[in-house]
């Protein structure tokens, strides 16, 4: 082989039945050091080749220079050419892949399979990678692009299909609540969440479907007093109070409706301790109200 060619498209062929690997390499003679090398260590990727190496013997193997390419842009079309032209990687070659310079093509077994899965599935694999991608954010660029993928219907028709009927085993989910409470999120992530909710829109048919599925629902006693006790001294600002009273403005309810939540609220205010609690609250909104209007920032209503 001469030295002067570094740059180019090599075979490894077979001198018994001509079969042949075809590769390229901007340095020949190393890359043929490094095929020898697994395979005699018998740990080549190609495990076609590696089998007609062990069978036949490193003798029957020669490695030869098929064209010399100067110029690296063009060493994948080469050996595209040259894989096609020996048919080294449909059944009548070593190669792995039928697509020069990319494993596309490459059909694994199920052992294979079952191997790189449970690789995968090891506490240590997925703390290596774990710490490898921490830190990493994507571009704006590729932000945007995943946005725009995952608002185009045939993704989200494919989503729902292949959704429809899973449901997530009661391990994991008790796993992914725990995990989610222990979580913290900064107000920046949860304005971008907001913001990206609001910019996404829920469909007229979700939020009818969602509607449906809580009528005649009820929460639990236990539910009732754990989201009392979140919300009980809160405050909320003027601009939520006015939006919660339009949206109450606009819901029309039937008299059914009406003779309900009058009968709760009657059962309620015969309770002496809650008719305590509605006056001390009232008496402190007042006072709140009469300190902002003090203060001069304009009329404050309940």
């Amino acid at each position: 082989m001469a030295d002067t060619i570094i740059s180019g498209i090599y075979r490894i062929r077979n001198t018994v039945n001509g079969r042949c690997y075809i590769g390229s390499s901007m340095r020949i003679q190393r890359r043929w050091h490094a095929h020898r090398t697994s395979l005699r260590g018998n740990k080549h990727h190609s495990v076609a080749l590696q089998r007609a190496w062990n069978k036949y013997g490193e003798p029957t193997f020669i490695f030869e220079i098929v064209e010399a390419v100067p110029d690296k842009h063009n060493l994948i079309d080469r050996e595209q050419h040259w894989i096609n032209h020996h048919s080294s990687a449909s059944g009548h070659g070593y190669n792995s892949s039928p697509t020069a310079g990319s494993p596309l093509g490459v059909k694994h077994s199920e052992a294979s399979k079952a191997k790189s899965r449970l690789t995968r599935s090891t506490p240590e694999f997925k703390a290596a990678w774990s710490a490898k991608m921490r830190g990493r954010k994507h571009t704006p660029e590729a932000l945007a692009i995943f946005r725009e993928a995952m608002r185009k219907p045939e993704y989200l028709a494919k989503r729902k299909a292949w959704a429809a009927g899973r449901k997530m085993p009661k391990e994991a989910l008790a796993k992914a609540i725990e995990a989610n409470r222990k979580r913290s999120i900064s107000d920046e992530h949860k304005k971008r969440l907001i913001d990206a909710r609001i910019a996404f829109g829920t469909p007229d048919a979700t939020r009818e479907k969602m509607r449906k599925s809580h009528l005649g629902k009820k929460h639990t006693p236990e539910h009732i007093a754990k989201t009392a006790a979140a919300n009980r001294g809160k405050i909320r600002s003027p601009e939520i109070r006015q939006k919660l009273r339009v949206a109450q403005s606009q819901v029309v309810l039937s008299d059914e409706e009406r003779r309900r939540r009058s009968k709760v609220f009657l059962s309620i205010m015969k309770d002496p301790a809650t008719r305590a609690k509605m006056s001390a609250t009232r008496k402190a909104m007042g006072a709140e109200k009469r300190a902002i209007q003090n203060k001069g920032q304009g009329e404050f209503s309940f």
